[in-house]
């Protein structure tokens, strides 16, 4: 019985042992960092620090969002291999200079105060969109996440008109305040998607049944011509053949 009571003991000490090895792997110290050339690794791991020390789910979730904020990188994502978290990183480029062409009555500088573009900063896909975009839009369907609502409305702004109707799918409602602000309620209609999908080990999504629907209308309840329309063209074959 002792010899049991002893081996039972080392047991439990070995695996107190192999679980706190377990956690120090999972610290944001641990974290494999790869893709990076200009921001240092120490850098990208910072933004996964939390309060307890250790990398859940939501930890994960949070870092990444944090990392995408700072506009450093067009690309970030988490992946798994065995025990250890890396985060794969595709670095924004930078503006070397910019330069403008057909421009006889307007000077470089005043165009220059104009575009949010600025050379020696990130180039980000957002901001040059929105200095391109010329032409007013029917109708704008976003589906960003909640974290990336400012950047994205920065994108499609100068295509919004009039006339225009947004179609919001983001979960929540708050983005519907910060569109109504920003564009007028007037042009906001509400939206919901569904989709029955789940993340794997690896992170991926995967979808666990064919079940999909996409719904909009008057956030007051009423029919207007202008959801006639556009469920019209969403009804179309061009539609579902995207």
């Amino acid at each position: 019985m002792r010899l049991r009571a002893i081996a039972g003991a080392l047991a439990g000490l070995v695996l107190l042992l192999a679980a706190a090895d377990q956690a120090a792997a999972q610290s944001p110290g641990s974290i494999v960092v790869e893709g990076n050339r200009r921001v240092d690794a120490s850098t990208v791991r910072s933004y996964f620090e939390s309060a307890g020390g250790k990398l859940d789910d939501a930890a994960l979730d949070a870092g990444l969002k944090r990392l995408l904020a700072t506009r450093l990188f067009e690309t970030a994502e988490i992946k798994r291999d065995g025990g250890q978290i890396k985060v794969h990183v595709v670095e924004a480029p930078l503006i070397g200079k910019i330069a403008f062409e057909g421009n006889k009555k307007i000077e470089d500088k005043k165009l220059t105060a104009v575009v949010q573009s600025k050379a020696g900063g990130a180039l980000q896909k957002p901001t040059v969109q929105a200095d391109v975009l010329k032409e007013k839009f029917d109708v704008v369907l976003l589906s960003c996440k909640a974290f990336d609502l400012e950047d994205a409305i920065k994108s499609f702004a100068p295509a919004v008109g009039p006339q225009t109707a947004i179609i919001p799918l983001l979960n929540g409602m708050l983005h519907l305040d910060v569109l109504d602000k920003k564009f007028g309620r007037e042009r906001v209609l509400g939206g919901l998607c569904a989709i029955a999908v789940t993340l794997n080990e690896k992170r991926e999504v995967v979808h666990l049944a064919p079940m999909q629907s996409l719904n909009f209308g008057e956030r007051d309840g009423k029919m207007s011509d202008r959801v006639r329309a556009i469920a019209k063209v969403m009804s179309s074959e061009c539609w579902r053949s995207w």
